[in-house]
């Protein structure tokens, strides 16, 4: 059960003015906070560099409906307390409370390790309840929970770009940097984000453009295939205004008919042979993370200029250009 002077100190270290009524029972459960419903429409959430899949997320909050065993039970209703409130705050919440997350996580797995026999007996190794608390704390748990950290990707984009390098020369990377190629690639979740989608407006945390409707047809259809390493697609994320896991450069982009960026090398790679995108060409980032130029070179979907202006003044309005 959570303390009352520990959940202040919670409340302190996430940052925020929590405007929900929080109301415990005897367990120590609470109602869910606000925007949690919505959250969940949305299939996938990262919180405190966690990505969640809707298992994962869903078993935590129903842990009430399940859980039997009295000490795994009190230390998920504490994870899953910081959880929601961390859901609440979005990409805001401090480091410190990101770390309380993940230590909460990481105490919670070990002791599902210890009762999950126990658990299994109680539940049905074939219960929908026990497969979804398997992958969120259990053995192949590692698929629903992944880190995410800015210098992981940029190991992971670095050397992406330098196999792509070498590929033009007929040479690849060494089997060492292969092997930290693929690690990393199973550490990293993917973070391209939906930039433009007015569906998706409800929700707080995903940042959003303006009406965005221009469609861009492929002009190129030589293809470009997903095991040539010339071709790739780097992982990142856009917090603060900035693009975060890449280093300074010039690289490809699209954004796609779904409206997800996407950064790398191979715009027809990127969009998955796609005959339409929103917008394409390549962008140069600075050391900040910002972006000083956007240029109209795709020569599958050849933009006009007029098509790189929206696509600049897109950027311009999402405050990734740099002034």
């Amino acid at each position: 059960m959570i303390q009352e002077g520990n959940f202040e100190r919670a409340i302190d270290r996430l940052g925020l003015t929590v405007d929900v009524v929080l109301t415990f029972t005897g367990a120590g459960n609470f109602t869910k906070l606000r925007y949690l419903n919505r959250l969940q429409q949305a299939g996938r959430w990262v919180v405190a560099g966690l990505e969640l899949s809707s298992s994962a997320l869903d078993i935590s909050l129903r842990y009430s409906d399940w859980c039997t065993d009295k000490e795994f039970c009190d230390q998920l209703q504490r994870y899953n307390t910081y959880l929601q409130l961390g859901l609440l705050g979005g990409e805001i919440v401090s480091a410190s409370y990101k770390q309380l997350i993940r230590n909460e996580l990481d105490k919670t797995k070990d002791l599902y390790k210890q009762k999950r026999q126990q658990l299994a007996d109680n539940l049905g190794e074939e219960s929908a309840d026990f497969k979804a608390a398997d992958e969120a704390f259990g053995p192949g748990s590692s698929t629903a929970w992944r880190y995410w950290s800015s210098s992981k990707a940029e190991s992971y984009n670095d050397l992406l770009y330098k196999r792509s390098a070498l590929a033009d020369r007929g040479k690849d990377l060494s089997a060492d940097e292969l092997a930290e190629l693929d690690k990393l690639k199973a550490e990293l979740p993917s973070h391209n984000p939906i930039i433009i989608e007015s569906t998706i407006a409800e929700f707080p945390d995903v940042p959003l453009g303006k009406e965005f409707t221009q469609q861009i047809q492929v002009k190129l259809r030589d293809p470009q295939p997903g095991n040539d390493p010339r071709y790739f697609e780097m992982n990142f994320k856009v917090e603060d205004s900035k693009i975060t896991g890449i280093k300074e450069g010039y690289y490809d982009y699209v954004v796609t008919m779904e409206g997800e960026l996407k950064i790398g090398a191979g715009h027809y790679f990127m969009t998955n042979s796609n005959e339409y995108v929103k917008a394409a060409g390549r962008v140069e980032l600075d050391k900040l993370g910002k972006i000083k130029d956007v240029d109209l070179n795709s020569g599958h979907y050849q933009p006009n200029y007029e098509e790189n202006e929206i696509a600049r003044q897109l950027f311009r309005d999402l405050g990734l250009m740099a002034n």
